[in-house]
């Protein structure tokens, strides 16, 4: 039934391509979720497929961020050992709808366990932007060393993506 629907809003955004109201459940719909999305995302890391990873983030990110590949391969690094296993979980996220603009956002942690040591890293991901839809994507990737945390500094941070945001 779900691929009756999109294929349905497929059709009609072909015939209507500027209907936000159209596009909006498209994308919802289009949207593979969190847990198939860390599981190429961790995939990708384990492969050190940095490629995969930029695939991955917005069209807008992809186009303003400069050195993308050396920020994801500086991410890729940070990790220390080899993935032992992981862990996601929901984070937060939001939905917001104004004059005819819809746009929907979710955040998750992924907990990685390595031969050497545990990190955290959390992506941001716009799910729907009836208006911007160039901006549906992963919107963000950081990692975190959860033993520096509550420290009082940003040390915490070992690397993000992109690192201008």
């Amino acid at each position: 039934m779900t691929t009756f629907i999109i294929s349905i809003l497929a059709f009609l955004l072909t015939v209507f391509p500027s209907c936000g109201m159209l596009l909006a459940p498209y994308q919802s719909l289009t949207f593979p979720g969190e847990r198939a999305i860390t599981i190429e995302i961790m995939d990708a890391i384990g492969a050190r497929d940095i490629a995969a990873l930029e695939a991955m983030l917005s069209s807008t990110i992809r186009k303003k961020a400069q050195n993308l590949p050396s920020e994801i391969g500086e991410l890729i690094d940070a990790i220390d050992g080899e993935v032992t296993e992981y862990g996601w979980h929901p984070a937060g996220g939001s939905d917001t709808s104004n004059f005819g603009t819809r746009i929907s956002r979710t955040t998750w942690d992924i907990e990685i366990q390595t031969t050497t040591k545990s990190y955290e890293l959390i992506v941001g991901w716009v799910v729907v932007n009836n208006r911007k839809p160039e901006e549906v994507g992963m919107s963000t990737l950081r990692l975190i060393d959860p033993d520096l945390l509550g420290l009082g500094t940003n040390d915490f941070i070992l690397a993000e993506v992109p690192a201008s945001s």
